[in-house]
């Protein structure tokens, strides 16, 4: 598009992702970070602070904004998150029309600095337009004075806020076109710069910004900025080529379905893996089974009988009385058990004594 025409023409891809993203992590912000000593509850507590903060004469400006509850500079200057007032608008220096153009998308709450009524009516106060100022010359590395703003406005479409609550999150557009005498900054480094040096000062501590487009002026050269993602600054930039923007938002979906079916395909491996295991340890266990030789049932005991065919007597032996008594009388046709042998004896008991066919003594 040309730079004369309204700048706010944003990708379908980088206005529903901030649109979506930027109040989250902003109120993320506020719910995490501390709020800073810029509370307050009369004009001595912003005096106070802003000495000790080393403010010097610049603190005779710090007053207690009872409205939003915070310290505040009066007229043009602005409050830092430090509790010191910075003064601008020292212009020495003003171009006959502006070379380049800046569209912003932020995300903060409302301030001192940007109210509601501001957001609604599309203008730009004084102190943020020292705020705009500020950023400017640090993204132009230029002096204060030869940075001149032009047609700096606020875009009051979309704006999210309740106006009865003072500290509402706000979610809007700004635009303005500037001249830095001597600079010719890049959009990269533009955008880094500025939000580097706005982050200082109250009105931005906890906000997002998103610089959409970075436009020289006076040339057919087009130099739109696409950020990779909205949030809040944290360092560093990157710049997208126009040509892929449009595929972007393509890429974002194919990849998250990506992912998507990688954390599926690894569930599904380890179930299957998990199935094969728990398979083989119930096959084993059945092969065991199958394989487990069966048990002999217990057989008798083998004995050895013998039947006496000549009588016995131990006074027969001619050895030690002990000996003799561990000598078992038999007669003819008793029945014994033979349980071992050796050096020519037997020993065992007797199981049937021919006297009385009855079982006879269990002596060894």
């Amino acid at each position: 598009c040309s730079v004369d025409q309204y700048p706010f023409e944003r990708t379908w891809r980088s206005q529903m992702q901030w649109t979506l993203t930027a109040p989250c992590l902003t109120a993320i912000l506020l719910a995490v970070l501390p709020a800073g000593t810029n509370s307050c509850g009369s004009n001595d507590d912003c005096r106070t602070t802003c000495l000790a903060a080393g403010g010097g004469a610049d603190c005779s400006q710090a007053w207690c904004n009872i409205g939003f509850g915070r310290c505040d500079c009066r007229e043009e200057a602005v409050m830092t998150t430090l509790g010191t007032c910075q003064a601008g608008r020292a212009h020495a220096y003003q171009c006959e029309q502006p070379a380049f153009s800046a569209t912003w998308t932020l995300a903060l709450v409302t301030c001192p600095e940007i109210t509601f009524e501001d957001i609604a009516a599309g203008t730009v106060s004084d102190q943020l337009m020292t705020l705009l100022e500020l950023g400017t010359v640090a993204g132009t590395r230029a002096e204060i004075s030869q940075v001149w703003i032009w047609e700096a406005y606020l875009k009051k479409e979309n704006v999210t806020a309740d106006a009865s609550v003072p500290a509402a999150l706000m979610t809007f557009d700004m635009g303005f076109k500037f001249c830095a005498h001597g600079a010719n900054p890049t959009g990269n480094n533009f955008e880094y710069d500025f939000t580097t040096e706005v982050s200082r000062y109250a009105a931005f501590h906890m906000s997002s910004m998103l610089l959409m487009h970075f436009d020289p002026l006076g040339t057919t050269t087009k130099s739109p900025l696409k950020a990779p993602s909205p949030g809040p600054y944290l360092g560093g930039y990157e710049t997208l080529d126009t040509e892929s923007d449009a595929n972007n938002g393509i890429d974002l979906w194919a990849f998250l379905l990506i992912l998507l079916a990688a954390v599926l395909l690894v569930v599904l491996i380890a179930y299957a893996a998990w199935t094969w295991r728990r398979r083989r340890r119930m096959k084993v266990a059945v092969t065991l089974d199958e394989t487990e030789p069966p048990k002999e049932e217990p057989t008798e005991e083998q004995r050895v009988l013998a039947h006496v065919a000549s009588p016995f007597s131990p006074t027969d032996v001619e050895d030690d009385k002990v000996f003799q008594e561990s000598c078992l009388e038999l007669s003819e046709g008793d029945v014994v058990e033979v349980v071992a042998g050796g050096g020519g004896w037997f020993y065992g008991r007797i199981l049937v004594n021919s006297s009385d066919d009855s079982q006879g003594s269990q002596r060894v």
